[in-house]
Formats: structure tokens, sequence, C-alpha cells
């Protein structure tokens, strides 16, 4: 339930980003992007550090969780910046089997 929960929350989000950030020139969007990325994996780092007994302790690498919180961002963020989504909207739905 908490991950069907977070899938709506995220595509929430996703939507509304998208729609505030369309209004900007493409060039401002990449800027906020690069940015945005920037401190995305500065806080990334911080998380490393001050939780590397955690990540350690449910057998994350440093380098997996790197990886794992990159294709996340990187999920989120083409949904935001990509204009694939006049093409293909954005289904965050966890498949149910």
């Amino acid at each position: 339930q908490i991950a069907q929960d977070e899938d709506g929350h995220l595509a929430f989000h996703i939507e509304y980003l998208r729609r505030a950030f369309n209004q900007m020139s493409f060039s401002r969007r990449m800027a906020v992007l690069i940015l945005w990325r920037m401190v995305f994996r500065v806080t990334c780092v911080a998380v490393m550090l001050d939780h590397r007994d955690v990540l350690r302790a449910v057998g994350a690498s440093r380098h997996d969780f790197w990886r794992d919180c990159g294709q996340i961002f990187d999920e989120v963020s083409a949904g935001i910046f990509s204009p694939a989504h006049l093409l293909a909207p954005v289904n965050l739905s966890v498949s149910q089997t």
C-alpha cells in the first residue's frame, strides 16, 4: 500500500513540476536540471556518509546506493523535463501480479 501511495505522490509532483517548468525556456529548464542534479548528488554523498552503517547492515554498497539513487533521479527528471510525455503519459503505478 505504501508503494502505491508513493507512486501516486510522485506522479502528482511530476505533473505539477512539468507544468511549472514548461513555461521556462529550454536553456533555463536545463540549467535547473543541472543544478537540481548537483544538489541531489551532494545529498546522496551526505546520506552515504551519515548512514554508512545502515547501508552496510542491509548489504547495500555505496556504489549500488549511488547507482540506484541516480536511476530514480533520472526517471523522475525525465518525467518532468522530457517532452516524451506528450506521446506517452507517465504511468508510475505498481504492477499487480
